[in-house]
């Protein structure tokens, strides 16, 4: 099935049924591992050996030009097959372990609790699943990524003019493509932030289980998880930052577990699972490498000056794992940048790094960054911690918009109202609680070296994200791994408060929080005239840039009265690609090929080489200004003339008739 017959249908009305084949390995997965291990455990374990499987399934297929959807229910078939031949035997020999979600010696506040995470979990599911994807870098890259491979049958580089659609690390748009693919559409998008979401719940309280939580302490973590702003926004969206952070607690996670443990006998599978959790990481976020370090450094040094050397050959091939997993995207980088980490190539083309690393550029990031979850109600409050930030910047001698340390796409900085946008929106009450999390264990060091240590890490993670990233307003997301690993911390101090109704009242102010962004949350309100029921889906991909959603939809009602097979593409790397792609699915013609033409970038070799040499595009998109000033536009040798155009924001152009 190619992407012309695939992507007919309207997005909405994508089937979830032919996704069943994936789903299925993941519910073998987790009965089989939850023959050996609690119902915690076997989430995380069968939730990186699906993960796992992705990879190996998209990187196989990609080799042979089969990524299609016959190639991708087959394979999965395959893969249950496999596992379910596997989940027998295992039966055969140690019989049948049933499901028991069971919850003894609770009391009716934790009940409270658990019921709580609940309808936070389940208002996001029906936030993702009836809300289309609509944030800006799905629409801008994300999910146009997807449909390029999709239409070239393989996950290889091809020329954009956005080049983020190539240089990002691909392991969550991966996931994404199961879904698109098999269902036909992006009905099913937002679900794998959804799932991260409910995995990084879970994670979190396991890891508190690992750092001595009781039970209480345990179900403390994973409501200050399920409350986080920041978390609640992104698990109904299709970008990263939850798969990259769900990836990064397993980890976390199954490092904690043999340490702990270090003689039982299921801590070979954790060892495995660390290291296939850190390549699955790594895959989905550059920024994983940062927040990892920390981790990384301490089990080097814990296996090779312990009792666990001698299991030292284990730890090395956990460690290739790591690199198994990424080695198709290194190769992918380096034969196009000459370089195996694409994402380095990507921080000094966009200019993410920080041109210089002194102890004021070190100490104004740590502030700057610090301070991007210090927004309140009151702009009066708001003002004094500008000022007062403003005055330490110059007491140190570096400006607070210093560009060597700022982004250059970035808003100056300041300390703007409480924000409910996804992607500016903070965790004001998660950074207090942290900051009082990780001071109580700096002064109990003693008493806890286990939740220090773990919060040493957690900020050693921080420390070098100031260190390398410059400072820019969208760093509240990349923030997402630390405030939900720190959730575990701070759940099992929390749970320790005495009297206990002092501890219960902390965790319903977070839930009382919470209500606002979970309600209404831009850009996908389940309030307010503008609320995902109430707004059409087209008109939703659009609900971060409202002013271009008209002159795309007339565009594509221009191209579609054409007999047109090829559209090229020459889109400013802001631009919306996505939508151009949907509103054309839904033309009653076959989907034209879509291509970007034009492109001076470094992925311009790739428009000399394979089906990409002998493309020439019927008409073209373009929403460059500074092409759309002129009448006309050269395209190797062929002339285009403009013949319709929607203000600035897109315009079109035909071939000059010889």
């Amino acid at each position: 099935m190619d992407i012309a017959t695939w992507y007919q249908s309207t997005m909405a009305g994508a089937s979830p049924l032919p996704v069943f084949p994936t789903v299925l390995f993941a519910l073998i997965s987790f009965s089989l591992f939850y023959q050996r291990t609690g119902w915690r455990e076997a989430f995380l374990l069968s939730s990186v050996a699906w993960g796992t499987a992705v990879v190996m399934i998209t990187e196989g297929l990609s080799i042979f030009n089969l990524l299609t959807f016959a190639g991708l229910t087959v394979t999965w078939l395959v893969f249950d097959t496999i596992a379910t031949i596997i989940l027998l035997i295992k039966i055969r020999k140690s019989g049948f372990k049933s499901l028991k979600l069971q919850f003894p010696g609770l009391s009716r506040f934790e009940y409270f609790v658990i019921a709580c995470i609940v309808i936070i979990v389940l208002t996001t599911g029906l936030i993702a699943v009836v809300a289309p994807p609509n944030s800006f870098d799905s629409m801008n890259y994300h999910l146009s990524r997807i449909l390029h491979w999709i239409q070239d049958r393989n996950v290889a580089p091809f020329p954009t003019h956005n080049t983020k659609q190539v240089i990002l690390t691909p392991g969550t748009e991966y996931d994404i493509l199961q879904f698109m693919l098999l269902s036909g559409g992006d009905g099913l998008a937002n679900m794998v932030e959804w799932f991260s979401f409910i995995g990084s719940i879970i994670g979190v309280s396991l890891i508190a289980r690992e750092l001595r939580a009781g039970p209480k302490g345990q179900l403390f973590s994973a409501a200050f998880c399920a409350t986080i702003p920041l978390a609640i926004l992104q698990a109904s969206n299709s970008e990263n930052h939850l798969s990259t952070t769900f990836w990064l607690v397993c980890f976390v996670y199954f490092f904690l577990r043999p340490f702990n443990h270090p003689d039982s006998d299921s801590s070979t599978g954790e060892i495995v699972g660390t290291g296939l959790s850190l390549g699955l990481a790594i895959l989905s976020k550059s920024t994983a490498y940062l927040f990892a370090v920390p981790f990384v450094i301490f089990v080097v040094l814990w296996v090779c000056f312990s009792k666990e050397r001698r299991r030292i050959g284990l730890w090395m091939f956990t460690a290739m794992l790591v690199i198994a997993l990424n080695s198709g995207e290194f190769v992918r980088d380096y034969s196009l940048y000459k370089t195996p980490l694409g994402p380095l190539v990507a921080s000094q083309e966009y200019g993410y790094n920080n041109e210089i690393i002194t102890p004021a550029s070190v100490a104004s990031n740590i502030i700057r960054n610090l301070a991007l979850h210090l927004s309140t109600p009151s702009v009066t409050i708001n003002d004094r911690l500008n000022r007062m930030i403003t005055k330490i910047h110059d007491a140190i001698g570096i400006s607070k918009n210093d560009p060597r340390t700022t982004w250059v796409g970035s808003l100056p900085f300041s300390i703007p109202p409480i924000s409910f946008q996804e992607g500016l929106t903070e965790n004001t009450l998660h950074l207090l609680l942290f900051l009082g999390t990780f001071g109580y264990c700096a002064a109990t060091l003693r008493k806890t070296p286990r939740l220090a240590f773990y919060c040493l890490a957690l900020a050693a993670g921080f420390l070098i994200f100031c260190v390398f990233l410059k400072w820019q307003d969208w760093n509240r997301r990349l923030h997402l791994p630390l405030f939900i690993l720190g959730c575990a911390a701070a759940g099992a101090i929390i749970a320790q408060i005495k009297p206990g109704y002092v501890s219960n009242a902390i965790v319903c102010l977070f839930f009382v929080a919470a209500i606002p962004w979970l309600v209404a949350g831009q850009p996908r309100p389940l309030i307010g005239s503008t609320n995902i029921f109430n707004v059409s889906r087209n008109q939703q991909y659009f609900a971060e840039r409202p002013n271009a959603y008209l002159p795309y939809e007339a565009a594509v009602q221009q191209i579609e009265q054409r007999q047109v097979s090829n559209v090229g593409l020459v889109l400013g790397p802001s631009h919306y690609e996505y939508p151009l792609w949907v509103f054309l699915s839904q033309s009653q013609k076959p989907l034209p090929r879509i291509e970007d033409v034009g492109v001076d970038n470094e992925t311009n070799v790739l428009a000399s080489s394979g089906s990409f040499r002998s493309f020439s595009p019927d008409i073209l998109v373009v929403t460059l200004s500074s092409i759309m000033s002129d009448n006309t536009y050269r395209l190797d040798n062929r002339i285009y003339q403009r013949v319709w155009q929607s203000s600035n924001v897109i315009a079109l152009y035909i071939p000059e008739k010889p």
